[in-house]
């Protein structure tokens, strides 16, 4: 257990990514960011809102890192 608070930083404290347009489609489709792949998708009135691959991929990325400071 952390004694001090630089400790605490240190064992609880991770920069999150904002996951722009690649995490807004996947919540308005319902569809896990993992399960998603470059191409156009449906948002509201615009058919043709673009993921990147790159985004995707810095996407799972930080949730990895996250995940693995949570459950090392």
């Amino acid at each position: 257990m952390p004694v001090t608070k630089k400790q605490f930083i240190v064992q609880y404290v991770c920069e999150l990514r904002d996951f722009n347009t690649a995490g807004v489609v996947a919540a308005h489709l319902g569809t896990p960011l993992s399960k998603m792949r470059q191409d156009y998708y449906p948002v509201h009135n615009d058919p043709d809102v673009k993921v990147n691959k790159s985004q995707l991929v810095a996407g799972l990325k930080a949730i990895d890192e996250v995940v693995s400071a949570i459950d090392p």
